[in-house]
């Protein structure tokens, strides 16, 4: 929301925007926006199962997260941003490239 704010805090005053104003705010935000929907539907879609977040309260975290390893790797769910269960199947980061979590406001 900060983000958002300091993009509308860009607008012109005086005047109402034009639709110039609104493509130029809307460039400037587009791949992070893309970034956390990205994050947000990955998380949907895989809540019902270890995402390396240290709740340790699914059956299945006790295989994929044992003693919260994934905790190592910073706060957040490690699964999701990336990062490998032990002995498991590499995820692929919606993430990975540019920006990282960060750019998609997440913060380790």
């Amino acid at each position: 929301m900060r983000e958002i704010e300091a993009e509308l805090a860009h607008l012109p005053q005086g005047r109402a925007p034009t639709q110039k104003d609104w493509q130029a705010i809307s460039e400037r935000i587009r791949d992070r926006l893309d970034e956390r929907i990205l994050m947000l539907q990955r998380t949907r879609d895989r809540l019902d199962g270890c995402i390396g977040c240290g709740c340790l309260s699914l059956q299945n975290c006790a295989l994929y997260n044992p003693g919260d390893v994934a905790g190592d790797g910073g706060a957040g769910p490690r699964y999701l941003l990336g990062e490998d269960p032990p002995g498991g199947v590499a995820r692929p980061s919606p993430l990975a490239g540019e920006g990282g979590p960060q750019a998609a406001g997440l913060r380790g």
